[in-house]
């Protein structure tokens, strides 16, 4: 998304109370409300500065210092990346739970045929506050590094082999060969993996796996940048006169903040 200043910038979304109604003799076509839900998301500043003396420059044979700006953009992707998964595993406001529908858990939450189709119905069966189907149709699988080959298979194979009786598999077509993206990610479960200031990311967990919608129709997550602009900033100049060298640095506006319930399911997988 796209905010235009770092003040707090709510987003709405339409909601109906109401439907199509048969219209009778006299012609005449009835009311409907109009309600609405609202988003928020707020931008910060997040940035970095490289100095090299003059020689580090000229003791640079391998011409890496001409890759700082590459180097810094990296950054400043896996910093974007790092808010927005932080923000999903720490669940504010109970966005995962049983009253929003959106949450399963126990043994058959497991990841596997059964537990996917049973995340998909949820998905199916959601109905607005108006009684009317939402149609969030699923598409993408997100799971931790640890899920990763088990994802593949049950979005890749064309049929899944399960033994009926010992020694006796048979071959059962999959239903669901190819109807998801899979997502594989480590800050899903990886506790070497810490915050910007060093601490361990809440949430994580080995099992625990996702099912979103395409975002451009319904999203979970929103991340907005400062009109727009997804890349940094990057600026070089020389150093304070006393100082024989060079400064880089790089900076990026954005923020990241959750949005509709009924675009994503966890599932506890225990």
């Amino acid at each position: 998304g796209s905010n235009k200043d770092f003040k707090a910038n709510t987003r709405y979304r339409l909601t109906e109370a109401g439907s199509f109604r048969k219209v009778g003799a006299d012609g005449e076509l009835k009311h409907i409300s109009l309600s609405e839900q609202s988003f928020s998301t707020q931008l910060d500043t997040y940035g970095m500065m490289i100095a090299l003396n003059r020689q580090m420059m000229i003791n640079d044979d391998l011409g890496a210092f001409a890759e700082l700006p590459t180097f810094i953009g990296n950054l400043a992707a896996i910093r974007v990346e790092e808010a927005a998964y932080v923000l999903l595993l720490s669940n504010p406001s109970s966005f995962f739970h049983t009253d929003n529908s959106n949450l399963t858990s126990g043994a058959s939450s497991v990841l596997g045929v059964g537990s996917m189709t049973t995340v998909k119905t949820k998905f199916r069966n959601q109905v607005s506050s108006n009684g009317k189907p939402i149609l969030a149709t699923p598409r993408v699988l997100l799971v931790p590094t640890t899920l990763e080959d088990s994802a593949m298979r049950l979005l890749d194979s064309e049929y899944l082999l399960e033994a009926s009786t010992a020694g006796s598999p048979t071959g059962e077509k999959n239903p669901h060969k190819g109807t998801l993206r899979r997502v594989v990610s480590p800050y899903l479960n990886n506790t070497s993996i810490t915050d910007e200031d060093g601490n361990a990311i809440t949430g994580q967990s080995d099992t625990h796996w996702y099912m979103l919608t395409d975002p451009s129709v319904l999203a979970a997550l929103r991340v907005a940048f400062l009109n727009g602009r997804q890349v940094p900033t990057i600026e070089s100049s020389d150093a304070e006169f006393e100082t024989l060298g060079m400064k880089w640095r790089g900076y990026l506006d954005f923020g990241v903040g959750m949005e509709s319930t009924e675009a994503a399911q966890r599932s506890a997988g225990a």
